[in-house]
């Protein structure tokens, strides 16, 4: 996951496709229906739903971002309706 912020409370979150699945076994990128991607403004315990995102698409510009500290995770959405586990918090600071 990478992730770009500018002063205009614009964040650009980029990631790449998976290719495995939680247990291990493959994951095809044509078995990925989509991402979804989860914010929270306070901490990065509480996290909810901000934007689904298709499979063509791996990265996301999330702007309107008050300064402060915000953070983000990612789920996998494969074509049978299985999500995967969160990715790993990660912050953005918008100064």
């Amino acid at each position: 996951l990478s992730i770009a912020a500018n002063a205009s409370g614009k964040a650009q979150i980029s990631w790449n496709a998976p290719t495995a699945r939680e247990d291990g076994s493959a994951l095809i990128s044509s078995e990925i229906a989509g991402y979804e991607l989860y914010y929270s403004g306070s901490n990065g315990t509480s996290l909810t739903k901000l934007a689904s995102v298709s499979s063509a698409e791996t990265s996301v510009v999330v702007d309107e971002l008050a300064t402060g500290t915000h953070y983000f995770a990612i789920a996998t959405l494969d074509n049978s309706g299985q999500q995967s586990t969160l990715s790993s918090v990660f912050s953005v600071t918008i100064n």
